[in-house]
């Protein structure tokens, strides 16, 4: 029994030992691979900065913004528009009945007695 009880023990420090090689091994891959991801990953970090330098410098707080004078205006703008549209139509208005009054003179025959 102390013999194999010896074997045993032999082949789980063998595993063990086995074990901790990979173990180093993977956490080598490991440290390699990360290595080169931030290696590979340190030129798009300028960039990355310079995004935030410059939407740092252009989303400032927006200053507070009163469209009360604007609506004011429009609704002007909208009382102007509507008066000549108006006065358009009346005058048109008045130019047909014009023309058909001078129509009408143009075609009429005076009665003589």
């Amino acid at each position: 029994k102390s013999g194999q009880l010896s074997e045993l023990l032999e082949r789980c420090e063998g595993i063990a030992a086995h074990e901790e090689s990979m173990e180093a091994a993977l956490r080598t891959q490991l440290e390699e691979g990360i290595n080169r991801g931030l290696k590979a990953l340190e030129p798009h970090g300028v960039h990355v900065r310079e995004a935030r330098q410059m939407a740092t410098g252009r989303l400032k707080e927006l200053p507070s913004v009163d469209f009360q004078h604007f609506e004011a205006t429009f609704a002007r703008f909208r009382a102007a528009r509507e008066a000549l549209g108006n006065h358009v139509r009346s005058c048109e208005s008045l130019h047909e009945n014009i023309e058909r009054q001078l129509k009408d003179l143009q075609t009429a025959r005076p009665k003589v007695e």
